[in-house]
Parts: C-alpha cells; structure tokens; sequence
C-alpha cells in the first residue's frame, strides 16, 4: 500500500521552514498523543504517523533524500542518519509541564478586590437619571499604579441607599484571577421641597382651612416645571392627591406620578412654622417660572 506523502500527514507545505513543520508536529502528536486518546486505534495509528513523518521531515538530511526521492529514500540503498532532536517522549513531558502550569495558576489564582464609592445625587438626577465619571486604580504593565477614567450611566430611579454594582471594573486580579467589581453606594442631596417616601416623589401642600374645606386652584412644582393642580373640596390633614405624570421617570422612561401631600393649618391664623413652609414653597414654585431652581 502506498504511503501518505509526510507533508500531508503534519498538513504542512514543502516550502515551509523546519520551524513551522516543528510546530505543526506538536500541535498533532498531542492531539494524537495515546494517552488523551485511551483504547482509539485510528488516533493510535495517526501518532504512529505523525512521528515517522517527523523523523524524516525533522532531519535536514533525510528531508532533502526525501524530497529527491521521496519513500524510497528510507529503502535499501540509502544511508540512515539519526533522527530528529525532539522525541515523541518530550511531547508527554511537555503535556505534563503544562498541567503542572495550569493547577499552579489555578491554585494560585486570586481575585481582586472589589472597589466601594460613595456618590451623591441631586434630586434631579435621581429622577432623570445621570451620567458619571469615575477615576479608577489600575495597575500597568510594568506593576506601576495608574488611574483611568470610566464613564458610568447611573439609571434613574435609584434610591437612597442602593448600591449599584459595575462588574470586572474593580481591582485587577493576580495570576489569571478575575477582576473585581465597582460597587457604588447612592446618596441623594436632600432638596429643600422633593423628598421620596416608598419609592414615590412627593411634595408637601400647606392649605388653609378655608382652601381645603372649599377647594382651590393652586401653583405646584414638578421635575418639569411649575403646574397647576385643581385641588378638591374637603381635604383633610395628611391626604395624598395624585398628579399624574408630573413626577420622575420609569425604567421604561414613562412619567411616573407627583403625590402632594397635604397639610392644613389649624385655625384661620396659621402658626409661623406653617406661613413659612408655605411661603418657602412658593418661593420655590416661582423661581421655576423665572428658570432660577
């Protein structure tokens, strides 16, 4: 039976370096190698092949009588010459070096440690979302610590408290180890008339006895602007009245609802706490008319 041409058989060119046939014939005696593949005759016989064309195709010498005179060349006739510099024994050694290698990284391999920032937000931003730019430790090539830049999208809607997590920006891991995370905790300014309350925007609406019992048409403030808001007959203290899509934005960026809290003096001569809580809050409603809050 004729025998498969040794170029074919380590799938290299005739004009291809020893170098480059050398790398060809690791890469295939592993992938042959008898012990990855137990009790597989056909990658048995492939080895077998893969090593007899390297004993040739490996040694200048027998190359060149193998190129003049192709199979023939190892028959009666022809001089030997001793074979190549690399053993189908150094390929298992070679295999068990990298094993070795790999369970010492992997032993070895350490995490790294997750970075903590605090921020705070405006009241804006916690409801229309923001973007910040944060400088991060890193260390370089050469073991040295730099500092980069990242900009991060902080969603609306967040909370106080919450803690946002950025995975793979934290501290660089050690030997082949992951990453650790960019853990940022969210503070929120305190505004002088939004506050939450379970996740809702809410605004504190200072009545007089007169108005809540009646009804009134009154100025409110809103993440969009400054509206008016009909308010009902007989209100009472502590009510919640809706003002649809007046508050933050959803996930979705839909608006959410405004909710204004009411509070009613007691008698037709309001306390000075009450008078100023009010007049704070139409201070505030008029600086939105003039673009000044």
């Amino acid at each position: 039976m004729a025998k498969l041409d040794y170029y074919l058989i380590l799938e290299v060119k005739r004009s291809d370096s020893r170098e480059t046939i050398k790398k060809s014939y690791r890469r295939l005696a592993r992938q042959y190698h008898p012990d990855q593949n137990p009790e597989n005759i056909r990658a048995e016989e492939r080895f077998k092949a893969v090593v007899e064309a390297w004993e040739v195709l490996g040694d200048p010498e027998r190359r060149r009588l193998y190129d003049l005179f192709g199979h023939r060349a190892s028959g009666q006739g022809f001089p030997g010459y001793p074979g190549p510099d690399l053993h189908p024994i150094d390929v298992f050694d070679e295999m068990l070096k990298k094993v070795r290698d790999d369970l010492k990284r992997r032993l070895f391999r350490r995490r790294g440690s997750d970075l903590r920032i605090d921020i705070t937000l405006t009241m804006r931003e916690v409801l229309l979302g923001s973007e910040r730019v944060f400088e991060l430790p890193r260390v370089n090539a050469a073991g040295e610590p730099v500092r980069r830049r990242v900009k991060f999208t902080i969603p609306r809607g967040v909370s106080e408290g919450r803690v946002l997590r950025w995975k793979g920006q934290g501290a660089p891991g050690k030997n082949g180890g992951q990453s650790g995370d960019l853990l940022v905790r969210i503070l929120v300014e305190q505004h002088p008339i939004f506050h939450f309350e379970s996740g809702e925007l809410v605004v504190d609406l200072y009545l007089t006895r007169k108005e809540a019992d009646r009804g009134v048409s009154v100025a409110i403030p809103s993440p969009w602007g400054a509206r008016t808001f009909a308010v009902p007959a007989h209100v009472s203290e502590g009510d919640s009245l809706e003002a649809p899509l007046l508050g933050g934005l959803d996930k979705a960026g839909n608006r959410r609802s405004l909710w204004l809290r009411v509070h009613v003096a007691d008698s037709d001569r309001p306390s000075p706490d009450f008078l100023a809580d009010r007049e704070r809050l139409e201070n505030y409603v008029r600086a939105l008319h003039e673009g000044k809050a």
